[in-house]
């Protein structure tokens, strides 16, 4: 059964002639008798009774015309609905000025093109910051809004000095950092290696250090063989070629960067047992006035996060 058929039965219904209809419909008379008739057919059952001059509903057809009346209603309020959703959506313009840590911000940007499709008008400019930074960055108003992470076991101490600068946080998803090793390297069939195993690895860190995860795990490896970067992508791209390891958040990193290799390009392992949960969170000024476009912004990468949050790991 069609939506179409249902117009067309209706129609012939309220004029009590196929002839009738045709012209109120502006299509062909054997059109309109055709999907009547395949309609009966479908249902098992006649709709109407042919008269010389008119068209006289049965029981059923009864039945089903005020059926489909309030199925028609309910289709056009609907569509209505719709229609001002999409003015609505079309109507937000404006710049979102965005920060994020590095690995958050692979997995933004990924998703920025979600955002634009959904909400055309409004544009998107993403910048990446190291998260002590954040404070600067919104103090010199350089970011309406920012993605963070903050080590879980200490969600209090970073909520206390978020607040003294002013910063409200939204814990959006949990996540846990692990070390990412390449497939290629023999130790990634393991789920666990000893320290005795990470000491012989390179480390690959973010220069200067990495101010959430490397204080953790630089002991598990050998400072000698370790290799300072400067970007997030070729800390990845650097575990994914077997040049070295990183310790990564599992999950961010699996739908951000690595989502550009080949399927399985890495494995994520423990070293002796340890492994460090990490909460990826919503920054912004605790003064900021929410704008419909900033709103919709917000609520975008709350969902965006509430997805990942599903991700297994």
């Amino acid at each position: 059964m069609q939506l179409k058929q249902l117009i067309y039965f209706s129609a012939v219904a309220e004029a009590r002639s196929f002839s009738h209809a045709a012209k109120k419909l502006y299509v062909a008379q054997p059109t309109l008798n055709q999907s009547v008739q395949a309609l009966e057919k479908e249902l098992g059952f006649q709709l109407f009774t042919r008269m010389p001059y008119h068209l006289v509903l049965t029981e059923m057809g009864e039945i089903v015309y005020q059926d489909a009346k309030k199925l028609l209603a309910e289709t056009e309020d609907m569509q209505k609905k719709w229609m001002e959703m999409d003015q609505a959506r079309k109507a937000l313009k404006g710049t979102i000025r965005l920060v994020a840590y590095p690995s958050a911000y692979c997995f933004i940007s990924d998703q920025i093109l979600h955002f634009q499709n959904a909400y055309p008008n409004m544009i998107w400019q993403v910048s990446e910051s190291r998260g002590y930074n954040f404070p600067d960055v919104f103090s010199h108003n350089r970011a309406d809004i920012g993605v963070g992470d903050y080590i879980t076991a200490k969600e209090d101490a970073f909520q206390t000095d978020a607040a003294a600068h002013r910063l409200c946080v939204i814990p959006l998803c949990s996540d846990i950092c692990k070390v990412a090793i390449s497939r290629k390297n023999p130790l990634s069939a393991k789920h666990d290696i000893s320290k005795t195993e990470s000491a012989k690895l390179s480390l690959a860190y973010y220069s200067g250090g990495d101010d959430v995860v490397v204080p953790y795990f630089s002991r598990f490896f050998n400072e000698r063989l370790a290799i300072e970067l400067h970007s997030f992508e070729k800390i990845v791209d650097s575990a994914v070629s077997g040049i070295a390891v990183s310790p990564v958040a599992q999950k961010i990193t699996t739908q951000g960067l690595l989502s550009h290799y080949k399927a399985n390009a890495v494995n994520f392992l423990t070293v002796e047992g340890f492994s460090l949960p990490v909460t990826h969170c919503l920054i912004y000024p605790s003064d900021t006035v929410f704008s419909p476009e900033l709103k919709q912004a917000k609520e975008l990468i709350i969902h965006a996060f509430h997805n990942l949050e599903q991700v297994s790991i």
